[in-house]
C-alpha cells in the first residue's frame, strides 16, 4: 500500500508542472489577443475621426448671401452679397458659388432677405425688370389698407372695393365709370414687390409697389388712383402671384 501511494504521489508531482505551464500560457494568450483586440479599434477609431474630419473639411463651400434685404428686379452689386461658409455640397442646393461670379450683375428674380443664401434660381438675365407679361404698379395706401404681415416679397390678393359713398350733408362720390363698376369685387393676384412706408416728416403717405399680370395692371391701378383697394396676404395657391 505504501509503495502504490508513492507511486501515484510522484506521478502527480510529475504532471502538474505542466499543466500548470499550460494555463499560465493560455492566460497569457487570453491577454495578448485582448491587447491587440483593443489597439485594431482604436486605430480603426482614429481612422474613422481622420475620414469625418476631412470629408466635413472638404463639404464645406464658400456661397454668397444678401448682405441686406433686396427687392425683384434688383440687379446684385459686390455690396448688395457676402461669402458664407456652407457645410454641405453647395451643387445640390443649386446655392451660387463665391468663387464663380456668376451672381453680381445678375438681375434678382424673387426678393432675398438679408442673410439667404443666393441659390441660382433666384438669379435671372439683365433684362429689364418686370419680366415680359408683368407690370408693377403704386398705389398710395391708408391705414387698415396693408396688413402688418405684409412684407417685400408676400403673395396678397389685391381685392377692388366699390367705390365709397358720400356721407349725409357731403358730396358724393362721381359715379364710377362701367369698367369700375365691373371690376368691383375683383380679386387680383399679385406680389409685394416694395413697400415704401409713410414719412411724418414730409407727409408722404405708405406707398406699396405691386407686381402684377400684365393684363391687370389697367384695373389695378385705376382702383389705387380712386383709393378702392384692399390687400390680403395669401399663398400663391390662395391666390397669390
Amino acid at each position: 500500500m505504501l509503495v502504490t501511494k508513492t507511486l501515484l504521489d510522484d506521478r502527480k508531482n510529475t504532471e502538474s508542472p505542466p499543466r500548470a505551464q499550460a494555463a499560465r500560457l493560455g492566460a497569457v494568450r487570453r491577454r495578448r489577443w485582448r491587447w491587440i483586440s483593443a489597439g485594431v479599434l482604436l486605430i480603426a477609431l482614429g481612422a474613422g475621426a481622420n475620414v469625418a474630419i476631412g470629408m466635413g473639411q472638404q463639404e464645406q463651400t464658400a456661397v454668397l448671401a444678401a448682405s441686406r434685404d433686396l427687392p425683384a428686379g434688383h440687379v446684385l452689386s459686390e455690396e448688395d452679397v457676402r461669402i458664407v461658409h456652407w457645410d454641405g455640397a453647395a451643387g445640390g442646393l443649386q446655392l451660387v458659388d463665391a468663387r464663380s461670379g456668376q451672381a453680381i450683375g445678375s438681375r434678382l428674380a424673387v426678393p432675398v432677405t438679408e442673410g439667404a443664401p443666393i441659390t441660382e434660381g433666384m438669379l435671372g438675365s439683365a433684362a429689364a425688370y418686370p419680366p415680359e407679361g408683368r407690370a408693377i404698379v403704386a398705389a398710395a395706401v391708408g391705414p387698415g389698407v396693408l396688413p402688418g404681415a405684409a412684407e417685400q416679397g408676400s403673395p396678397v390678393a389685391v381685392i377692388i372695393t366699390p367705390a365709397a359713398a358720400g356721407a349725409a350733408g357731403t358730396q358724393t362720390a362721381p359715379p364710377a365709370s362701367a369698367e369700375a363698376q365691373g371690376e368691383e369685387g375683383r380679386s387680383v393676384p399679385a406680389r409685394i414687390h416694395r413697400v415704401r412706408q409713410a414719412d411724418p416728416a414730409t407727409g408722404t403717405s405708405t406707398v406699396v409697389e405691386l407686381l402684377v399680370d400684365a393684363a391687370d395692371a389697367e384695373a389695378v391701378a385705376r382702383a389705387a388712383g380712386q383709393e378702392r383697394l384692399r390687400l390680403a396676404v395669401v399663398s400663391q395657391a390662395e391666390g397669390g402671384l
